[in-house]
């Protein structure tokens, strides 16, 4: 049950599941409904409106190293 309400509503507290089955031959990690990162409502949002625990792709990794591209780290 809280597994369920993770998977459908962590991203409205700014939360992503980075490592998902859609994800696996894209990160080399399997699957970790457990494994939350906050990433902030903005890019949750984005992620979540783009399918991503679905998609396999972007992945919230994706998101996180263009953001470091982009800031100049």
């Amino acid at each position: 049950m809280t597994g369920s309400w993770l998977a459908q509503l962590a991203w409205e507290y700014g939360f992503v599941i980075p490592y998902t089955v859609a994800a696996e031959s894209r990160t080399g990690y399997v699957p970790e409904p457990w494994h939350l990162r906050w990433v902030g409502l903005p890019l949750a949002t984005l992620l979540w409106e783009q399918a991503y625990p679905t998609s396999g792709y972007p992945t919230a990794d994706d998101w996180l190293l263009a953001l470091e591209e982009l800031m100049g780290r």
